[in-house]
């Protein structure tokens, strides 16, 4: 119970409406030996493999969703967010896989190429951030037309300049609706004790195509800051279709319907053509 209340998923088997989790990680079996956990053998190079159901095709888009937690610099004892995103995307429907950088290093393109999206994800670490190999690597795949998620307290792309500070609850913007359909209209709390966030970028250059969808609160601090936006390609002289999502916040902190729904949101909007 201690687990799903901290949403630590780490070693779960997650299913569409079903998430198994070994209750005692390592602990000895009866038998003597040790007890496994229920959860796919990675494949070589870090993906867990995806068996499609009979009739329904490898790429369905369904399954081709990576979210990699990048947990390299995780200090013990971390909650990461990536087991989150994975749950609540079965639970809508999808079948994502999932990548841990600590355990595999970091996927290089011609892993990413396989996905439709790619979620990168470590929000809920103390050491967040996105730099050196993640920031090449992310970069180019933005550059090669790639749909991406970046789920970091600070995400490099769209951060602004003001210093980072408290972050108590978030608003709808309007500039998105597909992001924001059936959040709530009034503020929406967040979970008590966060970290400071450094907030992104409050008036975000118009070429870049951003779009805010979410913003600070007023009982936050640098009230009106956006907290989720939308970079698109679409107006630039050679298209290639790149959508770059930057989430300034841990899906762990919203309530738990409402990071159902954001999730749920993320998918449709970023699985688009």
């Amino acid at each position: 119970m201690t687990r799903l209340l901290n949403r630590d998923l780490a070693g779960c088997l997650i299913q569409d409406e079903l998430v198994i989790c070994p209750y005692l990680p390592g602990a000895p079996a009866a038998d003597g030996t040790a007890a496994q956990a229920a959860a796919p053998t990675p494949a070589p190079g870090g993906i867990v493999p995806d068996k499609a159901p009979d009739g329904m095709p490898q790429d369905d888009p369904n399954a081709l969703i990576l979210i990699v937690d990048d947990d390299r610099n995780a200090a013990a004892g971390d909650v990461g967010e990536a087991e989150l995103y994975a749950a609540l995307l079965a639970r809508a429907g999808y079948r994502p896989t999932l990548w841990s950088t600590q355990q595999s290093g970091y996927p290089e393109a011609d892993i990413l190429s396989n996905f439709v999206w790619i979620i990168w994800s470590d929000a809920a670490y103390s050491d967040s951030g996105v730099r050196g190999d993640a920031l090449r690597i992310v970069g180019d795949l933005i550059n090669a037309g790639g749909k991406l998620t970046l789920s970091s307290r600070k995400p490099f792309f769209g951060v602004g300049i003001d210093p980072a500070s408290s972050i108590a609850d978030v608003i709808v913007a309007d500039g998105i609706p597909e992001l924001v359909t059936n959040l709530p209209t009034t503020p929406i709390v967040l979970a008590d004790g966060l970290p400071d966030v450094t907030p992104l970028e409050r008036s975000p250059e118009p070429s870049t195509g951003a779009t805010i969808a979410l913003r600070r609160g007023p009982a936050s601090a640098a009230a009106e800051a956006p907290v989720l936006m939308l970079y698109t390609d679409e107006n630039f002289d050679e298209p290639k279709g790149a959508k770059l999502l930057i989430f300034g916040m841990s899906i762990n902190w919203l309530p738990d319907d409402v990071a159902a729904q954001l999730v749920e949101n993320m998918a449709r909007v970023m699985l688009a053509e």
